[in-house]
């Protein structure tokens, strides 16, 4: 979407999609604190709410024909960054309830991951092209399948301490 839609060459694809990831780890990193502070559950659903906000608003802006370089890069930064807030804590939480077994869970994890993924990708390419609106609408139909999953999910895990 980067290369084709902005026309960057391949450096300046991997600038755009590395700012992605430096904020997730950015925000990964802050994950004890937040999640101390906050409590995990709350931690999770606010920064599922603001990756939910900011994409929503990306998407507006893209069908607007108003998503600059800059303000895409900027929003999904925002986006992405949220995510590293929520990753690291599901599969902790995920675990946490395993004991001995946490390992193999952990390993099965990294497997449903990997195959989500691929069953997703497959759904999804006959819809998407090198247009910046339909990968950001399949993002968003993807986060909020993730965001709706994750308030059921964890709506007996609000009780628990950080």
């Amino acid at each position: 979407m980067y290369s084709s839609t902005f026309e960057l060459s391949e450096v300046q694809f991997a600038i755009a999609f590395a700012i992605n990831g430096f904020g997730f780890f950015i925000t990964f990193l802050m994950v004890a604190k937040v999640g101390v502070k906050l409590g995990m559950v709350r931690m999770i659903n606010i920064a599922l709410s603001v990756f939910m906000v900011s994409l929503i608003a990306l998407v507006v802006l893209a069908y607007l024909e108003l998503a600059s370089l800059y303000l895409t890069v900027f929003i999904l930064f925002i986006g992405f960054s949220s995510l590293g807030l929520v990753v690291p804590s599901t599969v902790v939480m995920s675990l946490e309830h395993h004991g001995e077994i946490a390992g193999f869970a952990s390993s099965l994890g990294g497997v449903i991951r990997f195959l989500t993924a691929g069953i997703v990708i497959a759904l999804a390419s006959p819809f998407l092209s090198s247009a910046l609106l339909p990968m950001l609408v399949a993002i968003l139909i993807c986060g909020t399948l993730a965001f709706v999953l994750t308030r059921v999910l964890l709506r007996g895990e609000a009780k628990l301490p950080a």
